[in-house]
Formats: structure tokens, C-alpha cells, sequence
């Protein structure tokens, strides 16, 4: 059995906006991971592996092609405001 959950928006935390149609919530009916493209679920694998230290290549960030350390760098700037944001509401986020 399916089950959804309604959370409070994220972009207007609750007071409603365009994005949630002016509710305030927006429901979850599905595993939002399989709205992902492969290439987006690699990138936050890289982005994962590259916080624990350990890049796809032997050298490291110097061995990086621009594109995959910009695309860690956005990675961790949303997760880094996903927490702040939470932490400001209150919310507790595991790492």
C-alpha cells in the first residue's frame, strides 16, 4: 500500500505561495529519488564521496575536471542551506 505525506512547503514555509498553489503543503505520493536523472543520483554520489574524502580519482580535487567540482560545490551549497534551514525551524537533519 502506497501511503502519501503532506509537508509543509518549502518555499514559503507554510503560508503558501505559486509553487504549492497558494495550500501551503505539498504531497508526497511517490519516492521523489525516482524523479532523478541517472546523471543527477551520480553527481550526489560524487558529492557524497567527495565530503568523506574520497573523490573518483586517485588525485583528488586536482585531478577533478571543473565540472564535477562545481556540481560538488552546488551540492553541498543547497545541503548547507537545507540545514541551515531546518536548524532554523527548529527541524533536526541527520548528516
Amino acid at each position: 500500500m502506497i501511503e502519501s505525506v503532506s509537508l509543509s512547503c518549502p518555499t514559503c514555509h507554510g503560508r503558501g505561495c505559486r509553487e504549492c498553489n497558494q495550500t501551503g503543503t505539498f504531497t508526497i505520493t511517490r519516492c521523489p529519488f525516482s524523479d532523478l536523472t541517472p546523471e543527477t543520483v551520480e553527481l550526489l554520489s560524487v558529492a557524497r564521496d567527495a565530503r568523506n574524502g574520497a573523490w573518483p580519482v586517485a588525485g583528488g580535487t586536482l585531478d577533478q575536471t571543473p565540472a564535477c567540482r562545481d556540481g560538488v560545490r552546488l551540492v553541498e551549497s543547497l545541503r548547507a542551506s537545507h540545514l541551515a534551514d531546518l536548524a532554523t525551524e527548529g527541524g533536526r537533519s541527520s548528516d
